[in-house]
């Protein structure tokens, strides 16, 4: 192997050894950045679900709209894990999955409820 030849792949070998380097940065910015929006995402989820506890313990009515851009309003009845219940009227109950929540809102004259709960 000539001086030349070795010079080229010491050379090529430092460039994969810098493009290595970088590829684990990235990764591990990505992996820190992926980190922080699940914790984000996790804090509001236990604030909307704690709301929504709050208003189901008062039996309070409250106006909710989807991401379809349909408005329920109604008292909330009851509190799953991925839902609410809401009772439009006494005899009949709509299911609003927490994903599809855009506002969850009580009537102006209740105080506002806190959703403090940890998640």
């Amino acid at each position: 192997m000539k001086d030349d030849d070795r010079g080229d792949v010491e050379g090529l070998l430092a460039d994969l050894a810098r493009w290595a380097a970088d590829a684990r940065v990235e990764e591990a910015v990505a992996e820190r950045t992926r980190e922080r929006w699940l914790r984000q995402q996790s804090a509001e989820q236990a604030r909307l679900t704690g709301i929504a506890l709050d208003l189901a313990e008062q039996r309070a009515t409250a106006t909710i709209a989807t991401t379809t851009g349909r408005q329920h309003r109604g008292t909330v009845v009851a509190v799953g894990e991925d839902f609410v219940a809401v009772a439009p009227s006494p005899r009949s109950v709509v299911l609003i999955a927490f994903a599809a929540i855009t506002l969850l809102r009580p009537p102006p004259d209740r105080p506002e409820a806190t959703g403090d709960r940890s998640p």
